[in-house]
Formats: C-alpha cells, sequence, structure tokens
C-alpha cells in the first residue's frame, strides 16, 4: 500500500514539472517569435501585456488543455515552431494518458490477485470446517 502511495506522489509530482518545463518553453517560444506572430500576441486575447504571473498561468492552462486534449482553442500557436512544439505536447498527452490507464489497470490486476488468494483461503478453511463438523 505504501507503494502505491509513493508512486503515486512521484508520478504526480512528475507530471507537475513535466508541465511546468511545458509551460516555460510556451513562454519561451512566444517571447522569441517576432511581435504579431507569437500566442502571446496574436490571439484574441493579447498576453504579451500581462505580468509575467499571469502569462505563466496561462501557458500552464494552454499546456493542460493541450495535453488533456481538449484543447479549447483560446490560446494557439501562430508560428511554424509553436504548432510543432503543440504536436510534440499532444503527443506527450496521449502518452502520459496511456500511463495513467496502464497504472490504473496494473493496480486493479494487483488488487484482484490479493482477492483470488483470500477467496481461496476461505474456500480451504470452509472444507476444513466441513471436514471437523463430519467427524463429530
Amino acid at each position: 500500500m505504501v507503494n502505491k502511495v509513493m508512486f503515486l506522489f512521484s508520478f504526480v509530482l512528475l507530471l507537475a514539472l513535466l508541465i511546468h518545463l511545458q509551460a516555460c518553453i510556451w513562454i519561451y517560444m512566444g517571447r522569441m517569435a517576432p511581435v504579431g506572430e507569437s500566442w502571446l500576441d496574436a490571439n484574441d486575447i493579447v498576453v504579451i501585456d500581462y505580468p509575467v504571473s499571469r502569462q505563466y498561468i496561462c501557458a500552464i492552462y494552454w499546456v493542460t488543455a493541450t495535453l488533456t486534449t481538449v484543447g479549447y482553442g483560446d490560446f494557439k500557436g501562430h508560428s511554424k515552431n509553436e504548432y510543432i512544439y503543440t504536436m510534440i505536447v499532444e503527443f506527450f498527452g496521449f502518452m502520459v494518458f496511456g500511463l495513467i490507464m496502464a497504472s490504473i489497470n496494473n493496480v486493479i490486476l494487483s488488487d484482484s490477485g490479493v482477492t483470488d488468494e483470500i477467496t481461496q483461503i476461505v474456500e480451504r478453511v470452509d472444507i476444513w470446517l466441513v471436514a471437523l463438523d463430519k467427524l463429530k
């Protein structure tokens, strides 16, 4: 049980770190693009005028929406590099989703093994009790 909790904690921590890194790269790409050709200033919402903390929140929002394949579209890339990076983040989202589903499947299967053992022990106890009852 402790191993599962530690695995879950480290998985969430790693995922948060990767989301942070992807958001920082997204901000960097927006700042390096020419004026009017990045997600920071070419969308309906002009994020370039926001403080850095709010730009970071917008970038985290974009990464989360892209990773979960929801992609609302209010923030999107405008340069070739931003489109390529968006595709990379989407594929990363597929891999994370697959890893999460495999982990959940693994937890369910490992728990069913314990259930099978308990069922076998209960059946042996029942057989032993029937045998004891016949001896009386």
